[in-house]
């Protein structure tokens, strides 16, 4: 009976092509079904006011790119392994066992690749949030909302040290150096 409703459950909301997260030691976490895919890019515009007239915008920043997932994952991995066969996709893994590897990930701000319907392979992305719902039309299985977003990675340049004569300091004509004034306390000039 419980075969029956999973595969159901399966047809009704889809079959995933090749729905999964992957990380840089290419542990996996595949999703049953992904009923909902998202992607969302958006950039923000400066705006300054001034005393009369419009205000002025002079510069717009990106934003990073998001993903927003509505997913199921099972405990049924036989079953879910009989559909996916076909796909040559393997999901061995518990249910209890890809929501910990999710946790983990999210906490450790683990750099993720995703593969999905909509794009192959975004990398660089990192888990945001991430909802989990059971409920008695979900069975044992769990519906997951996933938040990711995209993030760029700063590279580290290597420069040359700035020559002597740019070091060097400067002074106006006519000021002279100055030394810092020190300033003794005294327990008996009547501070503190």
């Amino acid at each position: 009976m419980i075969e029956e409703a999973l595969i159901a459950i399966t047809s009704l909301k889809g079959i995933p092509e090749r729905c999964f997260l992957e990380d840089d030691n290419n542990r996996k976490v595949h999703f049953d079904s992904v009923e909902n895919e998202s992607w969302s890019s958006s950039t923000s515009v400066t705006d300054y006011s001034v005393e009369k007239g419009k205000n002025i915008t002079d510069h717009i920043k990106v934003n990073p790119d998001s993903i927003s997932l509505s997913s199921t994952i099972s405990n049924h991995t036989s079953i879910t392994q009989q559909i996916l066969d076909a796909k040559s996709l393997d999901v061995t893994d518990s249910l209890t066992e890809r929501l910990n590897q999710l946790i983990e990930w999210q906490k450790k701000g683990a750099l993720l690749t995703y593969y999905g319907a909509l794009w192959e392979g975004v990398t660089n992305c990192l888990i945001t949030s991430m909802g989990q719902n059971r409920t008695s039309s979900t069975g044992e299985a769990v519906e997951l909302t996933l938040s990711l977003q995209k993030v760029e990675i700063a590279e580290k340049q290597e420069t040359s040290p700035a020559s002597p004569e740019s070091t060097q300091e400067t002074y106006r004509k006519g000021q002279a150096k100055t030394q810092p004034e020190s300033i003794e306390l005294n327990s008996n000039s009547g501070y503190f």
